[in-house]
Order: C-alpha cells, then sequence, then structure tokens
C-alpha cells in the first residue's frame, strides 16, 4: 500500500505525543477502514482490493500535511496522526479526505462506470496530558469507527467526551500505563535473561 506499518506508527506516535504534551498542542487520531473491502475481493478479485487499499494509502498521504503520519494499521484499516490542529479543523481534514478518496473509481470491475472507493473514519482528539497515551486516542478512534459503519458507513464519527473521560480517569490511566510498563520492563528482563549463555 506504499505506506508504514503499524510498528512504524507507534513509535513516531510517541514521540509526537511527548512534544504536544510539552506545547500543550492538540493531537488527533482517525483511524480510515476502506469500506466493503471482502465483498470487493470477493465479487472482482484480490487485485481489485489490493488497488482500493493503495488508492486509499495514496490519497490519505497526498491529503495530509508533511508532518502527519500515515500507517497501515490492519487489514483494511489506516491510522493517521495529525497534531497542532483543533478538534474542529481534525474533523474538516476527516472529511476532506473522505471526500477525495471518493473520487477514485475501483479498478477492475470491467464497468465503464465504477463504483467509488469509500471509506468510514472514526476520530478521536485531546490534549496529550500526563497519563494519556497513543493507544488511548487509538481505542477512542476506534470505538467511532465502529459508530461510523453501524451508520452506514462513508461517513466520519468522532468520539465525543474525551475532554470529560481522561480528566476523570487520568489516574487510572497512569496506573494502568504504569503497569504495562512494569510487564514490559519484566518481559525484556526475561528474555534478556534467557538468552545469556549459561
Amino acid at each position: 500500500s506504499g505506506v508504514p506499518a503499524r510498528s512504524h506508527f507507534q513509535r513516531a506516535a510517541e514521540r509526537e505525543f511527548a512534544r504536544c504534551r510539552r506545547y500543550g498542542e492538540d493531537a488527533a487520531v482517525l483511524l480510515i477502514a476502506a469500506d466493503h473491502l471482502r465483498s470487493i475481493a470477493a465479487q472482482h478479485g484480490s487485485a481489485a482490493a489490493e488497488s482500493v487499499l493503495t488508492a486509499v494509502a495514496l490519497k490519505a498521504r497526498a491529503g495530509l500535511r508533511q508532518p502527519d503520519l500515515v500507517a497501515r494499521y490492519g487489514g483494511e484499516e489506516f491510522v493517521v496522526l495529525t497534531t497542532g490542529v483543533e478538534r474542529r479543523q481534525a474533523r474538516e481534514r476527516a472529511e476532506a479526505l473522505r471526500q477525495m478518496i471518493r473520487q477514485v473509481e475501483i479498478e477492475g470491475t470491467g464497468r465503464a462506470h465504477a463504483p467509488s472507493v469509500t471509506v468510514s473514519v472514526g476520530l478521536a482528539s485531546a490534549v496529550p496530558e500526563d497519563g494519556i497515551r497513543p493507544e488511548d486516542l487509538l481505542a477512542a478512534a476506534d470505538r467511532a469507527l465502529y459508530q461510523a459503519k453501524r451508520q452506514g458507513r462513508d461517513c466520519e464519527e468522532y468520539a465525543q467526551g474525551l475532554d470529560q473521560f481522561f480528566l476523570l480517569h487520568a489516574d487510572r490511566l497512569q496506573e494502568r500505563h504504569r503497569r504495562d510498563d512494569l510487564h514490559a520492563g519484566g518481559r525484556r528482563a526475561l528474555a534478556f535473561f534467557i538468552m545469556q549463555p549459561q
């Protein structure tokens, strides 16, 4: 699809969140899912489905600023991180991106007027205060994406109530991430121990 993998996004997002935390900037995460990809593959073949993913990736990259991060997130999903934009601007960008992708026709259908590529978008944004990590916004964007699909797809949904949620649960998030870090550290220490020659 021509964009980095999820692992690259996770590393880069941690750096961007740290910068946003330092300067008090907003961070927004968009989850973009190609609609009806399995049906496209079943009706028109895997090459048509892959061409849809390539088109989504290219349009996502072309429709965003140079500093924005775009990566493959799952089988039919892409993730975007954009920073330094307010909620309204992030929603406008998500909608503009959806409309841009809609201009692309599905290849390999054999029709004179092929159907358009459509996507569903889930969006979440917040100022990354202490205790808020990229995976928190990803989880919120994923819930918003689920709502977009329930609305019939080919639309954008914003995760509501995030500011209140993060404010109320900041301590719990910090504790959860502290435990995650401890567990990850323990796994690394165990792996190091196992790998040492006896």
